[in-house]
């Protein structure tokens, strides 16, 4: 990483292959960051806006992201897409959103009440697609939609987060030997492991982990 890069916003680690947007190569292309005046770290999705970023692992590369207003069933309702950025989902289920009075009989510990979608005099609640059993007892309610919202991690249970992976670049074995992961070079996209720091990219300490040639 150049010693004009920024290494955090607020609390979280900014890292390669990520960057805070206008960095000039800090980071991987589509991996871009900003930090608002609150030191939130926020990413955004060209067809879906801007979610804040909650943790980011670098050595399993997977990103939690959130709504920034709270309420992630309304955003991923008016649709959520990761095409044309390096991500994709993981522990993702179909579940279908109800509106229902507050004197509905029954809950169970796979019924989800979503505060932020209710009202003074209505819930909602979100029940998973594959459990027919549990919609009976709901039948007087209005069904909203069906949409696929995201697990905690492998759990059947709804998180205020969604989780993404990236592929590419691959730079998990570099920091599980506690390298440097960054570009090879001033030009390209040539992706290398360093065991320390060379102002001058000296590319004899690099052992080449992935190969693009894209553009910016």
């Amino acid at each position: 990483m150049s010693d004009i890069c920024q290494p955090r916003c607020g609390y979280q680690e900014i890292s390669f292959p990520f960057q805070l947007r206008n960095e000039n190569r800090c980071g991987y292309p589509g991996f871009d960051l900003s930090c608002n005046n609150q030191n939130d770290t926020i990413i955004s999705f060209p067809s879906s806006g801007n979610f804040s970023v909650e943790t980011i692992n670098y050595y399993v590369q997977f990103i939690a992201i959130g709504d920034p207003d709270g309420c992630l069933p309304k955003r991923l309702l008016e649709g959520f897409d990761t095409a044309a950025t390096p991500f994709h989902q993981d522990y993702l289920q179909n579940f279908t959103l109800l509106n229902c009075s507050y004197n509905v009989p029954y809950m169970d510990i796979y019924v989800t009440y979503i505060p932020c979608l209710s009202s003074d005099g209505n819930c909602t609640v979100a029940i998973p697609v594959d459990r027919p059993d549990l919609f009976e007892p709901f039948s007087s309610c209005r069904e909203i939609a069906t949409v696929s919202l995201p697990l905690l991690e492998k759990w059947e249970y709804l998180s205020d987060r969604i989780w993404l992976r990236w592929n590419e670049p691959d730079c998990k074995w570099c920091l599980e030997r506690e390298g440097v992961c960054r570009y090879k070079k001033n030009t390209g996209f040539d992706v290398g492991c360093s065991s320390f720091l060379d102002p001058g990219y000296g590319e004899n300490l690099f052992l080449t982990i992935s190969t693009s040639e894209k553009n910016n």
